[in-house]
């Protein structure tokens, strides 16, 4: 299994927010039917767990991670647009070594968005991210 692939990212995205799903329908059953905890949490486990997974797959197919090549004229150009393309949607500049230039997202680019890095050749732009952004961000450059 690959870890950023989309059965990797929806069981790390499913299974992260399971525990959440977990204590509100623990804190209802508590108040609104007069459960005991132990019963609470036995009555809640698995429609909690049910319903994380089903959002991890949901979101699994937003950010796994996808690589695209783009061939580009001037490097500058490219870059300046590519820096633009990705302000628009939630990205900054975080880090650049040599040739690799990585971006971070904001709070706006999506709560589970991973980083964005750019490996810039003589004639080629290659774009490492989750594919939902890097696909926005290819066609835009292409």
């Amino acid at each position: 299994m690959k870890l950023r692939g989309y059965l990797g990212v929806s069981l790390m995205i499913g299974l992260t927010v399971w525990l959440p799903f977990l204590a509100i329908i623990i804190l209802i059953l508590l108040f609104t039917e007069a459960y005991s905890l132990r019963a609470a949490f036995l009555n809640g486990f698995i429609p909690s767990l049910f319903i994380g997974l089903v959002y991890g797959f949901m979101m699994g197919v937003f950010y796994r991670v996808d690589t695209m090549k783009i061939k580009q004229a001037k490097s500058t150009d490219q870059l300046e647009k590519l820096v633009l393309e990705l302000s628009k949607l939630g990205y900054h500049p975080h880090n650049k070594v040599e040739n690799i230039i990585t971006f971070a997202p904001i709070m706006y680019a999506g709560k589970a968005a991973g980083n964005i890095s750019a490996i810039i050749k003589d004639n080629e732009l290659i774009l490492t991210g989750p594919k939902y952004h890097i696909r926005r961000i290819g066609k835009k450059l292409k």
